[in-house]
């Protein structure tokens, strides 16, 4: 799904039990771009 926190479509995220995965779609495939306990504050990417 789409990042609440960014408006770009290229930055999506994957919840997994209480952590969140961002990660960047690319044309070769992904990059991950953080991952994080869901209580804490959205990282600046």
């Amino acid at each position: 799904r789409r990042v609440p926190e960014q408006d770009r479509d290229d930055i999506r995220e994957l919840v997994v039990r209480n952590y969140r995965l961002i990660y960047q779609v690319g044309e070769k495939g992904i990059n991950v771009l953080a991952v994080f306990e869901s209580h804490r504050a959205f990282p600046e990417l």
